[in-house]
């Protein structure tokens, strides 16, 4: 957990000597929640302990929206869950890679300004969900995932390869976060 979500690669020697540069990169990870990383590192035979750290850098987030259909917040036109989820795979499998690529089309070409308005939206995520007083530093820590993730959506909503309403990127990081310290 800490490797793959510090952000930066494993170092490496070069044959001749010296240190080979390290690459660095974020990363956001989905997980179906079968078994959570707490029971997977219990699982361990050298009795590990599962640390606010990695609590931190793998957020384990509630899969139930609260609404009485699992994990969806609405089933839109489709008469039940199962109805929408199996739309949801077919269309999934029908478009899988449009969304990547569009992003990086867009990171390519307007590095720079792409950039700046995730830097913008994750401050204006941070100014509009106010934390407890005196929050922990993992909260504090966690806030800034989301609102990185808040960000990027928000920039994909405003160029048009995600089609839903400005704010709806906020909106859905800040319930996520909130499920999140809630069962913390």
């Amino acid at each position: 957990i800490y490797m793959l979500f510090n952000g930066q690669g494993k170092g490496r020697m070069k044959r001749s000597g010296g240190s080979r540069p390290t690459s660095e990169f974020k990363i956001c990870v989905w997980s179906n929640g079968e078994a959570g990383a707490e029971s997977k590192i219990q699982e361990s035979k050298r009795n590990k302990t599962y640390n606010a750290g990695q609590a931190v850098r793998l957020m384990e987030i509630p899969a139930d929206a609260g609404q009485g259909f699992g994990i969806f917040e609405t089933l839109h036109r489709f008469k039940d869950g199962k109805e929408f989820l199996t739309h949801l795979k077919k269309m999934a499998s029908k478009y899988c890679g449009t969304l990547g690529d569009a992003w990086l089309t867009q990171l390519t070409k307007h590095k720079e300004e792409t950039l700046r308005l995730i830097e913008d939206y994750e401050r204006k995520f941070i100014e509009e969900t106010p934390l407890e007083d005196n929050p922990n530093g993992q909260v504090e820590r966690a806030r800034g995932h989301f609102a990185l993730m808040a960000g990027c959506l928000e920039v994909a909503i405003e160029i048009g390869i995600i089609p839903l309403g400005k704010g709806n990127g906020i909106k859905a990081c800040q319930i996520l976060l909130n499920a999140w310290i809630g069962q913390r």
